[in-house]
């Protein structure tokens, strides 16, 4: 009896912590290394990295990815003309000379966040009791009753609510640190972003230069 109740309470316990709320510690594109999808002497140089959620520990955040056919990932961008250039109007991305949107960063924060008031559900713990029973001679001696639910439910339920939204928040400010989408690029800068898009199996990327005054592309490599 008393290794079915260690098991009950190990299995308890691994329930409780898996469903706690995850930390978010910040990505910081500039320190990171990059794939290169173009040469250095290309008109606009570009380096992206998939997986920067997963890699930098924000295990709660990358499983939504998947969960919501999107990718974020880290991006570089050189600027190599005599021009300004706006991201996501002068500079594309490309898949297959097939243009990859960028999604806007509050729409990536929405799908990618952690649903804080869900821990409220620890509140249901609340009605939980431990009994303890002393038993002598196989006749009960003495029994107490511990309410412990009234103190792990709101404990766990406020907290992890708390938590979490600090997280989201702080992943929020990331997001709107590195958002790229309509960022001007000087000529000579180099800029580092995050970028979320639809999710694009890993496929390589490239970049694509629109001349808006003809009208033209030019894929670059």
């Amino acid at each position: 009896m008393k290794l079915v109740k260690a098991f009950c309470l190990v299995l308890t316990c691994a329930v409780v912590l898996s469903s706690c709320a995850g930390s978010y510690h910040q990505i910081y594109p500039r320190s990171l290394e990059y794939s290169y999808a173009t040469a250095a002497q290309a008109p606009v140089t570009l380096g992206y990295r998939y997986d920067v959620l997963s890699q930098r520990g924000n295990k709660k955040f990358a499983r939504k990815e998947e969960k919501n056919n999107i990718q974020l990932m880290a991006v570089q961008l050189t600027n190599n003309t005599s021009t300004p250039l706006v991201f996501g109007r002068d500079i594309q991305l490309t898949n297959n000379n097939v243009v990859v949107n960028p999604l806007p960063s509050g729409l990536v924060h929405k799908q990618l966040k952690q649903q804080a008031p869900l821990f409220l559900l620890y509140l249901l713990m609340s009605p939980m009791k431990v009994t303890v029973t002393k038993a002598t001679n196989g006749f009960v001696t003495e029994q107490s009753v511990y309410p412990v639910g009234l103190i792990l439910g709101p404990a766990l339920g406020v907290g992890n609510m708390v938590v979490a939204s600090g997280n989201n928040q702080k992943f929020q400010a990331e997001l709107l640190q590195h958002d790229l989408v309509g960022r001007i690029i000087q000529p000579g800068e180099t800029v580092y972003g995050l970028v979320g898009v639809g999710h694009t199996g890993y496929a390589p990327l490239s970049v694509r230069l629109v001349d808006t005054a003809t009208s033209t592309d030019q894929e670059l490599d």
